[in-house]
């Protein structure tokens, strides 16, 4: 280079790019060592890094400190330049992943295989997302974040269903499921009973309870393996859609700007979210992800679309077989004039009518408070719809079942009403009585006044306008 510097007053390019990529140094370095020399520490010291090596780098999850700690204990080690152009060389990536970040940090630079899914309706996974946003509960001041307990059909990427609760337990999973099975075509194509579901090792999923419903619904549960969320990372990817797409969006997101003091920087007239408003905008942004947004894993398809093209058959279950895996309230409720009360708010039907006075059961979703479902000794009565959302048809059925059973009860009374005049004539009357509705008054005259026949069987036959004596 120096030859070349002083014969043409400069360096070709192209041979300082040989040079380059023969020493493994920047052009910069080339020009500074043509300048100045080459450093005695650059020279090859044929130095590699042996098992005890990599055993000290992976013990301090870092190569300077690896060098540090051996260096401290004594160690034959070259200098720092040295160790560190000996790690790149020796190194591979996924040992210098595992170093930084354990085994969780490796499985990036390993070989993965796609998960052969089957077709729709094959398999559901399911998973549990607290939610980075602040909402109100009713009742109570403090906001809280919600846990969102949602199922997916892995195959179309379609979220099947979900559940928005404050605590999941096993009833909310239960609930969940259900609604993964039912078919709803206003939130989601998926439906049906799957095959396989799988899930993390939380308690509330490996719940008895969950192992009665698998054996109910004819599916295997498959528990996956503890701290490995890259194996349901379908259902992970959607979590960070939601975020990106729908909580950043909302006030009070935790991950948001924030004051000085650490708290969030919302504005004080803007309060939290109430739980069912979150919750609708929640229902209407899963239907729009399910049959509007395109999907680059299904090559520009919807969820809706990719389901609606695989003829996979289904395998469907009865509406009462999916009421057991609703929800069940607290305690029990009494039928009142109302309804049923519950959480301040009334639920009625047409077919409470006859329940006034009985104590009932309630099960319902965890985050739909539109609608609960009444039981009456164990078996299923109606639905129940809060008085605010019931819409025209059912209040005027309420209505007409609150009319049929004023008639009912009229007509009761009017006919324990005739059977009481039928006994009065038949105590003053001597000849077979005849059921009627009314006595005239000329019928009233004919009958004999029992107290005027007694008088005149002891000669003292009373005489009208007369007084007695």
């Amino acid at each position: 280079m120096r030859e070349l510097r002083d014969e043409l007053g400069l360096v070709p390019a192209w041979y300082l790019e040989q040079a380059s990529k023969e020493l493994g140094r920047s052009r910069a370095c080339l020009y500074r060592w043509a300048k100045d020399g080459v450093p005695a520490a650059t020279t090859p010291s044929g130095f590699q890094f042996e098992r005890d090596h990599k055993a000290a780098v992976f013990e301090e999850r870092c190569v300077g400190a690896a060098w540090k700690a051996l260096l401290a204990d004594g160690a034959e080690v070259p200098s720092r330049t040295t160790w560190y152009r000996a790690a790149g060389r020796d190194l591979s990536e996924i040992e210098r992943r595992y170093a930084r970040g354990g085994l969780p940090g490796a499985r990036g630079a390993q070989l993965r295989l796609e998960r052969r899914e089957g077709g729709r309706g094959d398999a559901l996974i399911a998973d549990h997302k607290l939610v980075d946003l602040l909402v109100c509960l009713p009742g109570t001041a403090k906001p809280v974040r919600p846990w969102i307990t949602s199922f997916m059909e892995p195959s179309t990427r379609a979220i099947a269903g979900l559940a928005v609760s404050v605590r999941p337990h096993r009833g909310v999973v239960l609930a969940a499921l259900g609604e993964a099975i039912r078919e709803r075509p206003e939130l989601t194509p998926a439906h049906g009973k799957p095959w396989i579901v799988r899930f993390d090792n939380g308690l509330e999923f490996l719940a008895g309870a969950i192992r009665s419903a698998a054996m109910d619904l004819g599916f295997h549960p498959v528990p996956l393996r503890a701290r490995s969320p890259w194996l349901n990372g379908k259902i992970e990817r959607w979590h960070q859609t939601m975020t990106s797409e729908l909580i950043r969006r909302l006030p009070h997101w935790t991950d948001g700007p924030q004051r000085e003091n650490g708290s969030l920087d919302v504005p004080a007239d803007v309060a939290p979210l109430a739980i069912e408003t979150f919750t609708e905008l929640l229902l209407e942004w899963v239907a729009s992800y399910n049959f509007e947004r395109a999907h680059s894993a299904l090559g520009g398809q919807t969820p809706a679309q990719a389901w609606e093209q695989d003829a996979t058959p289904l395998r469907l279950a009865s509406e009462p077989d999916l009421r057991r895996y609703l929800l069940e309230c607290p305690g029990s409720r009494v039928v009142e004039a109302r309804g049923v009360k519950f959480k301040n708010r009334w639920y009625t039907d047409a077919a409470l009518q006859d329940h006034i006075g009985h104590r009932v059961e309630l099960r319902r979703m965890p985050h739909d408070m539109r609608w609960v479902e009444i039981y009456l000794n164990g078996q299923w009565l109606c639905r129940a719809m809060r008085h605010d959302e019931a819409s025209a048809a059912q209040r005027q059925r309420v209505l007409d079942a609150r009319a049929q059973a004023a008639r009912d009860a009229s007509g009761i009374a009017r006919r324990a009403k005739n059977r009481a005049r039928v006994r009065w004539t038949t105590m003053i009357t001597s000849h077979t009585p005849q059921t009627t509705n009314s006595i005239s008054k000329e019928e009233a005259h004919e009958v004999e006044d029992p107290g005027a026949k007694m008088l005149k069987a002891l000669g003292l036959e009373h005489r009208r306008g007369q007084k007695r004596r």
